[in-house]
């Protein structure tokens, strides 16, 4: 609810440098959450993402929907 209510005010980034584990569930909400911004045209991304974080989506076979919400 945070993460939508905060698209609702501009511009969202997330901070994924201290990511240590993340859950299935969290990456698809965040990939969810990422076609909600580019459909109200507001800009959504994810800053620094820890080594944990990449791996997870690299294992997930998630790369293709992050590479564009990745900066940094």
């Amino acid at each position: 609810d945070e993460l939508l209510e905060s698209l609702e005010h501009g511009s969202t980034i997330i901070d994924g440098a201290k990511v240590e584990r993340v859950a299935t569930n969290a990456l698809l909400m965040l990939i969810s959450t990422a076609q909600t911004a580019k459909q109200e045209n507001i800009e959504f991304s994810i800053s620094n993402p820890s080594e944990s974080m990449l791996g997870a989506i690299e294992r997930l076979g998630l790369n293709e929907n992050y590479a564009p919400l990745i900066k940094g």
